[in-house]
C-alpha cells in the first residue's frame, strides 16, 4: 500500500500502477476500491481497450487505478506514449527486499482470436491530423504483429484487413492533401529529413549521438523487436518517410537532412549516404574526425560495428533482407525471422555498448513494409525506368499516363521536378508480382509511409 504514495489520496485523474509481479492482491484491491475505481489489465490490448473505452470514455468519473499485471510493462516508458503522458501518475510496485517470489503458475497461451478482437475494439478514432495518423500507425502495427505471430491466421484476421482497407483509403486521401504541408513543419522528426536537425539540437545540448537506421523496419516489426531485444524506450514517436518510400530516396533524406529535391543527382543510389551525413554535420561545425558512418548486415553479434565520434550512424540491413526473402509465408515468415534476429543479441549488444559509452541512441527506419497480393505485371520494356513491387518509376509523365489503368498516379511533394522521376503506385494492397506472397515497400500505404522513431537504451 505504501508504494502507491500520493495515489492513495488523489481524488481525480487516473494513476497507472505497473504490477508485473501481481502484488496487488484481491484483499488490497478491495480496500482501495472503497476510495477509487480499479481497472485491471493483463496485456497491451487490455490496457489499450481500458484506456480508450473506460478512461477516455468516462472522463467525469472519480480517481481510477489502472493496474497493469504484465511483465511487458516495468517502467513508464513501456507504456504507449499517449497513456504515459495522459496518466496523472505512473507507479511501479516492487516486491520488498528479501521476499522471494512464489512459483508462477504454468503459463498458458492466450487466445489469439481474443487478442486480435481486443486490439480491434481499441482502435483509435479515425484520424484527421498527423498526430492521429502516427497513433493509428502504431496501433495497426500491433494488430499486424498479433496476426503474424500465429502459425495460422487467427479468427478475425479478415476483419482486421477490412479495417485496414478502410483506414488506408482515408490515409491515402489525407496524404495527397496534407503531405506537402507536413514536410514543411518544424515539429521534431515529423518526417525523416527532419531527424538530422532534431539530433543536431540534442548535440547542442551536450549529447553524444548514435543513430541506428534499421532498413525496412515498420511498426509491425518494431513493437515485437523492442521487446525481444530488451530495449528501454525513453521516447517513442514516428515520422513520415519520403515518397516513394524506397531506400535510395528515403534513407538518403535521413543522412542528408534535406528533401529528395535537394539531392537529385544521387536519387537512384545509396552510395552517397556517408558523404551526405558528413556534409550535414560539417555544415554545423563538427570536425570530420567526430563523424562516423557504418553499414552492416547486422548478423554477427561477435563483430559489432564500432561507435565512434560525437555523432555516429549505423545502417542495419537485417530486417530488409528478411522482408525480401519472405516469399513463402509473408508476414508470418517476417515475424519469425525478426524475432530470431532479435534473440541473436546483435541489436541488444549494439545499443547496450553505446549506452555504456555514453551515447544517446536513436532508432528509426527509412520505410515500412506491406504484405501484398499479386496484380498483373505490366510488360513495358524500356518505357519504364525502374520496376518495383509497389511502385514503378517512369522517365516522363506521358509514358506513365499510358499505364494509368494499372496504378495510382501521383507526383508527391519533395521530389525534384526535373529529375525524370515519375512514380506509379500499386493500388490498395496489391503488388506488381505473380507469386502468392511478397512483403515489399515503395507504395503509399499507412504501413510503408509512417515509421517509428525512438530513443532507446539497453
Amino acid at each position: 500500500m505504501a508504494q502507491l504514495g500520493s495515489a492513495l489520496t488523489r481524488r481525480s485523474g487516473t494513476t497507472v500502477v505497473l504490477d508485473p509481479d501481481d502484488l496487488l492482491d484481491e484483499h488490497a484491491a478491495a480496500a482501495l476500491g472503497e476510495d477509487c475505481e480499479i481497472v485491471r489489465t493483463s496485456d497491451w490490448a487490455g490496457l489499450r481497450c481500458a484506456w480508450d473505452l473506460v478512461v477516455r470514455g468516462q472522463p467525469g468519473s472519480p480517481h481510477r487505478l489502472v493496474v497493469v499485471c504484465s511483465p511487458e510493462f516495468t517502467t513508464p516508458t513501456d507504456l504507449p506514449w499517449d497513456i504515459q503522458h495522459e496518466a496523472a501518475d505512473v507507479v511501479r510496485l516492487r516486491r520488498p527486499a528479501g521476499v522471494d517470489a512464489c512459483p508462477a503458475p504454468e503459463a498458458t497461451d492466450a487466445d489469439p482470436g481474443r487478442q486480435l478482437s481486443d486490439l480491434l475494439t481499441a482502435r483509435p478514432p479515425l484520424p484527421d491530423d498527423l498526430a492521429g495518423w502516427f497513433e493509428t500507425a502504431s496501433w495497426w502495427g500491433q494488430v499486424r504483429a498479433a496476426i503474424a505471430a500465429q502459425a495460422t491466421p487467427p479468427p478475425g484476421t479478415e476483419a482486421a484487413w477490412q479495417t485496414w482497407a478502410r483506414l488506408d483509403n482515408h490515409f491515402r486521401a489525407w496524404l495527397r492533401s496534407s503531405y506537402g504541408s507536413a514536410l514543411l513543419s518544424s515539429t521534431p522528426h515529423v518526417a525523416l529529413h527532419r531527424v538530422g536537425p532534431h539530433l543536431a539540437r540534442r548535440l547542442d545540448d551536450g549529447a553524444k549521438i548514435l543513430l541506428i537506421v534499421i532498413d525496412g523496419l515498420g511498426f509491425a516489426q518494431w513493437h515485437p523487436l523492442r521487446q525481444a531485444a530488451g530495449l528501454t524506450v525513453h521516447h517513442a514517436g514516428a515520422a513520415l518517410a519520403m515518397i516513394p518510400p524506397l531506400t535510395s530516396v528515403s534513407r538518403q533524406a535521413i543522412f542528408a537532412g534535406v528533401l529528395p529535391r535537394d539531392f537529385a543527382a544521387t536519387l537512384r543510389t545509396t552510395n552517397a549516404e556517408e558523404h551526405l551525413w558528413r556534409r550535414f554535420w560539417k555544415a554545423r561545425g563538427l570536425p570530420d574526425r567526430e563523424i562516423s558512418y557504418t553499414k552492416t548486415l547486422g548478423h554477427d553479434v561477435e563483430q559489432l560495428p564500432a561507435v565512434r565520434g560525437r555523432v555516429a550512424a549505423i545502417v542495419v540491413n537485417a530486417v530488409d533482407d528478411i522482408l525480401h526473402g519472405a516469399d513463402v509465408l509473408a508476414d508470418r515468415q517476417v515475424a519469425a525471422g525478426v524475432d530470431l534476429w532479435a534473440r541473436t543479441g546483435f541489436l541488444t549488444n549494439l545499443v547496450g555498448t553505446a549506452t555504456a559509452d555514453g551515447y544517446e541512441t536513436w532508432i528509426t527506419s527509412d520505410h515500412g513494409n506491406l504484405p501484398t497480393t499479386a496484380t498483373p505485371v505490366p510488360r513495358e520494356g524500356q518505357t519504364v525506368e525502374q520496376t518495383g513491387i509497389r511502385v514503378r518509376i517512369y522517365p516522363n509523365a506521358t509514358l506513365r499516363a499510358q499505364a494509368a489503368d494499372r496504378g495510382e498516379i501521383w507526383d508527391p511533394p519533395g521530389l525534384p521536378t526535373a529529375a525524370a522521376y515519375h512514380p506509379l503506385f500499386a493500388p490498395g494492397r496489391t503488388g506488381y508480382h505473380t507469386g502468392p506472397n511478397r512483403v515489399s515497400h515503395g507504395g503509399i500505404s499507412l504501413d510503408e509511409v509512417i515509421v517509428p522513431v525512438a530513443q532507446v537504451s539497453a
